[in-house]
């Protein structure tokens, strides 16, 4: 289940949850602040629902670091876990890192899919307040382990940087 990823205050919060967040595959939001309904995906929580409408008083500062990738079929359970090891230290080592979501394609017979190139089944997300923290872990020496390792278990994927804020500000084309 992927939740969207929250402001946590303090340096201390952010590192104990972002740890327990690599843990589950979560957000670093911790649970007390969630919606009843967020990770159930009913309807948007209201922090979401603000975002959209644009409401006054919520940060859409984010930067959005995008793996999708579809590991090679031959991948050993020593580099599998060689991988989550590196990750895990990587989101630890980096105090840039605001959010981790991780996550596994999910094929249910949408119309799309038939036309959806099958380039990657795995998701990773990894947020940043801004464009200097991403810019911080891309040259980070535990990100060049990380991704020399993600690049040997690729059979397919695509890395993108997203800008996130507002609805409106995010379709001014």
């Amino acid at each position: 289940m992927l939740h969207r990823a929250a402001v946590v205050h303090g340096a201390a919060n952010r590192q104990a949850t972002r740890l327990a967040a690599v843990g589950r595959g979560r957000t670093n939001r911790p649970v007390e602040n969630r919606s009843r309904h967020e990770g159930l995906g009913r309807r948007a929580s209201v922090e979401t629902t603000s975002r959209i409408r644009g409401d006054a008083g919520v940060s859409d500062a984010l930067i959005a670091h995008v793996v999708l990738f579809k590991p090679r079929p031959d991948v050993t359970d020593a580099e599998r876990q060689a991988l989550v090891a590196a990750f895990e230290y990587a989101v630890r080592a980096i105090p840039d890192v605001r959010g981790v979501r991780v996550g596994r394609r999910v094929t249910h017979g949408a119309g799309y899919e038939q036309t959806a190139p099958d380039l990657a089944n795995v998701l990773i997300v990894l947020d940043f307040d801004d464009l200097a923290g991403l810019q911080a872990y891309l040259r980070h020496p535990a990100h060049e382990e990380l991704g020399a390792r993600f690049s040997q278990m690729f059979s397919s994927g695509v890395v993108y940087d997203f800008e996130v804020g507002e609805l409106r500000t995010v379709f001014s084309f």
